[in-house]
């Protein structure tokens, strides 16, 4: 008898330890999206979970209970100093380090088979414990949802896709990278500049000559501007030529007058609303004075985001 009881202590000593670090390892925010997953072990934990003080609290007090009552007994059965070795040696090692090592490496698992222990408890302590809670609240507030920074969920996903038997492969990893910072970029960063556009004065004849060096350089929308460039008042859409008499033709007979203009330090994302709202391809890109500095396409963008330049038929190493 003398040895069942402080065994049955050490044991409760145990189980309050690990559950403490285990329980608290495991973020609301990650067991609510276990529970969207349809996690069963997660919707056990959150039930004992979600009043994170007075979980602390419950387990807290259990442990420091457990403990003194362990040393008092021990020191019931022998002398002070070995007592008080005895109570140290196995509170430290099957009390403290050997559950913790257990529990914080099967948290959720061992968390969900322990729900059962802990709502006892937390019953039991209410009417100590459930006071100091709600004190603590007021003083610590609420627990915070866990917020990962941009950067941060760079890292995880690189991490995954580094581990053997992750589903996240590095195209993944690729697209959710680019698609993680292409906002904070700006036009000016990725656009075609000023002096690299391929664009026509108004009154360009479409002449064989003119008509296949179209051809060759592939584009499908090209920018038509009168006087100079800083005046672009149409865009020539490739595709209307097609099936047309082109003999006495000018470029501008197969432009549309609707420009869509944008402003050189816009961020990427907005440029992207702008490109789904207006349902345009190709915007003019210019300064703050109002000025032609270059020319971003939706495709710009969407490489951006890839990751990746993006070829066609007509694009040559």
């Amino acid at each position: 008898m003398n040895f069942i009881i402080p065994f049955f202590l050490v044991i409760l000593s145990a189980l309050f330890s690990g559950l403490t670090l285990s329980l608290f390892s495991l973020n609301k925010t990650d067991l609510e999206t276990e529970i969207k997953l349809n996690n069963p072990y997660a919707k056990k934990v959150y039930e004992v979970r979600k009043d994170g003080n007075f979980l602390l609290c419950t387990l807290l007090l259990g442990n420091v209970v457990v403990n003194a009552t362990l040393a008092v007994f021990l020191s019931s059965l022998t002398s002070g100093l070995i007592a008080s070795f005895s109570a140290t040696a196995l509170i430290f090692l099957f009390g403290e380090v050997l559950p913790q090592s257990l529990c914080y490496k099967h948290a959720l698992k061992i968390g969900a088979k322990t729900t059962p222990f802990v709502k006892i408890f937390m019953f039991l302590f209410y009417p100590v414990v459930k006071p100091i809670s709600l004190i603590l609240n007021k003083i610590t507030g609420e627990e915070a949802p866990t917020i990962y920074s941009k950067r941060k969920f760079q890292e995880i996903i690189e991490f995954h896709k580094n581990e053997k038997g992750s589903a996240i492969d590095a195209d993944e990893e690729r697209i959710v990278k680019g698609a993680l910072t292409f906002s904070d970029k700006k036009v000016k960063e990725i656009m075609t500049l000023k002096d690299e556009m391929f664009t026509l004065p108004v009154e360009t004849k479409l002449t064989r000559d003119n008509v296949e060096k179209i051809k060759e350089l592939g584009f499908s929308r090209i920018p038509v501007y009168t006087s100079e460039i800083n005046n672009i008042t149409g865009i020539a859409f490739v595709k209307d030529m097609i099936g047309h008499d082109l003999e006495n033709k000018k470029i501008d007979d197969f432009c549309k007058k609707r420009i869509y203009t944008i402003n050189e330090d816009c961020k990427l994302d907005k440029v992207l609303n702008q490109f789904l709202t207006t349902r345009s391809h190709l915007f003019i890109v210019d300064d703050n004075q109002r000025k032609v500095v270059g020319l971003i396409t939706i495709e710009d963008v969407i490489e951006e985001i890839l990751k990746k330049e993006i070829n066609d038929e007509t694009d040559y190493d």
